[in-house]
């Protein structure tokens, strides 16, 4: 699965709706939408 700090350290951006969709049509499992909306870029 990717998550926000995986996703964050590697293209160096905020976690959003563009990098879940993104993520989802490369093929990588995402957290489910209630954990999504939780994501408020802090660690």
């Amino acid at each position: 699965m990717i998550s926000e700090r995986l996703y964050t350290m590697i293209f160096g951006k905020r976690w959003n709706k563009q990098a879940h969709s993104f993520a989802v049509s490369e093929g990588y499992r995402t957290p489910r939408k209630e954990e999504f909306e939780k994501f408020d870029g802090t660690y």
